[in-house]
Order: structure tokens, then sequence, then C-alpha cells
């Protein structure tokens, strides 16, 4: 369970982080406190670009080395994406192309991406995180909360086999799952399977 709240924070931060941060640097300065406000914009004030352009540059830097990465091999691979990562990101920041708090939020949402055990989850999240940051640049929280809607929309339409996609927390006929949403309960309280399933024994082993 515990393993479990990790990875659902760390998919909401790389998916929110730089989209959040967009929004609300640039249209909801008020939200944010006042002395972390007072050190991005002094640190904004050498940078000629607007917010949403540096949140861009970062992300698509963040892809190339990781995708490098990817597919050189294992130790030139890991060198090669720590080295780059280290260059380019101070690089942007010596070069005032960048602020460091954008370096900070890309950095941080680009880690906890790594957390996801499914590569297709991650995938799928990084190309979300890209939508809600357009979004956020041209709406700010509302853009985000809609982009957010679209995709719970989107996730509520998909099966697998035949099982919502949603699965634990609501199944095809909008019933909760007992017992396996967020915390896991003790095994030998689990006396069945998911109603969702649909398998013929719900009975679960002893």
């Amino acid at each position: 369970s515990a393993l479990r709240l990790i990875r659902y924070f760390c998919a909401a931060v790389t998916l929110l982080l730089p989209g959040l941060y967009i929004a609300l640097v640039t249209y909801h300065p008020e939200a944010i406190p006042g002395k972390l406000a007072l050190s991005i914009v002094s640190a904004k004030q050498e940078v000629p670009f607007s917010t949403i352009f540096e949140v861009l540059i970062m992300l698509l830097s963040f892809e190339v080395i990781q995708e490098a990465g990817l597919r050189l091999p294992g130790p030139i691979g890991s060198t090669v994406s720590i080295l780059g990562g280290l260059v380019v990101g101070n690089a942007a920041v010596d070069a005032h192309i960048v602020s460091p708090a954008v370096l900070i939020a890309v950095a941080i949402a680009g880690v906890a991406g790594y957390t996801m055990p499914s590569q297709e989850v991650a995938g799928a999240l990084r190309i979300w995180r890209f939508l809600l940051a357009l979004l956020a640049s041209a709406a700010g929280l509302f853009g985000v909360v809609s982009g957010l809607s679209a995709l719970v929309i989107h996730l509520a339409g998909i099966e697998s086999f035949g099982v919502s996609y949603l699965t634990p927390f609501a199944s095809n006929a909008g019933e909760q799952v007992e017992g396996h949403a967020v915390f896991r309960q003790p095994l030998p309280r689990v006396k069945q399977r998911p109603a969702a399933l649909k398998t013929r024994n719900r009975r679960n082993q002893k």
C-alpha cells in the first residue's frame, strides 16, 4: 500500500507539475507564497522567453536525453543521461535561456515519471504532460482542470478484456470495488476476488 501511494503521488507530480507551474506563474501569481514569488521573479528577470517556452524547451530537452540514453548500451546510456542532464541544465541556466525554478520543476516531474512500473503508462503520462502544459499556457488553472476532465473521460471509456480501465476505483456498473482501491486489505481478509474481473470462481485462495 505504501508503494502504491508513492506511485500515485509520483504520477500526479509528473503529470501536473509543469502545467501547474505555468498556470500559477502566468495567470495566478497571487496563489504563490510571497517569498517564493519574489525568488521566481528575481530569477526570471534576465530570461527573455515566456514561461511556456521555458517549460517546453526543457521538457523537449529532457525527452531527447531520455530517448538517447535508452538506446545506448547500459553503462554508456546512464552516463550520457546524467551528464547530458547536468550539462544541458546548467548551460541553459547560465545562458539565461531558462530560469532555475523551471529547471527544478521539469527535473522533479521527469524523475517522478521513472517510478511508473509500466512503460506504456509512463509514455502516456509524458504525452499528457505536454498537453496539460499547453492548456495551462492558454487558460491557466481552468485549462489544467479541463485537460484532467478530458483525461478522466477518456480513461472511463476504455476497457481491457471487458474490465473498465478505471478499476478498482469503479467498475463497469459504477459500484465501488471492495478492499482494492488504494489501501490493500490484509490478504487473510480478502475472501473473494474483485467482482469487476468477472471471474467464474470469485473465491480467493486459502
